[in-house]
């Protein structure tokens, strides 16, 4: 899968997308997310679980104060050894912010099968693991389940991105992506 990018205004709305948005999104098993249909609406309509969209929320925010981009490892559900990808979130003029999200090569074996079959799983947003008892494991459970109950942040993603915003900071980025886009 190739890089897949899109533009936020000020107020977290899309403004912009790369080119293979619309395959992509076919791809990934929502087509209905096509730009025509997404356009100027706001990303949080598309970020599942409370904890997420407030831990998303806050790298925003940060990016844009400190004019400086991130980048946030994460794994998608149901795309096998293909699953996991970075996000890199960089500052625009005006408040707006470049998402980009890029394959990642992790190695490692396959996770652990639990049998937990209950329609209250939590699980990680960011690296998806299970939280079973208050205690979050690297695993996926015995059988498919279609619907997550709660999505949240597990701590270890939680520090991973204290310890990326801790870092000394570097000179300001202001890329445009849409320079040489002239239908957007």
């Amino acid at each position: 899968m190739p890089t897949m990018w899109y533009e936020l205004d000020i107020n977290d709305r899309f403004v912009a997308v790369s080119e293979d948005w619309n395959a992509s999104s076919d791809m990934l098993g929502a087509p209905n997310n096509v730009f025509e249909n997404i356009r100027y609406l706001p990303v949080w309509d598309f970020v599942a679980g409370e904890e997420t969209q407030r831990f998303l929320r806050a790298m925003f925010f940060w990016v844009r104060n400190k004019r400086r981009p991130i980048v946030l490892p994460y794994q998608l559900e149901n795309m096998g050894d293909a699953s996991h990808f970075r996000m890199r979130i960089e500052p625009l003029h005006q408040g707006g912010l470049l998402v980009s999200h890029d394959p990642d090569d992790v190695p490692g074996g396959a996770p652990q099968l639990l049998p937990y079959t209950t329609k209250d799983l939590t699980r990680c947003s960011q690296c998806l693991k299970i939280n079973i008892d208050g205690v979050w494991y690297n695993a996926e459970p015995e059988s498919e389940l279609h619907e997550c109950s709660d999505w949240r942040v597990c701590p270890d993603c939680k520090e991973r991105a204290l310890n990326l915003v801790r870092q000394p900071t570097g000179a300001p980025v202001a890329r445009y992506a849409r320079a040489t886009l002239g239908k957007f």
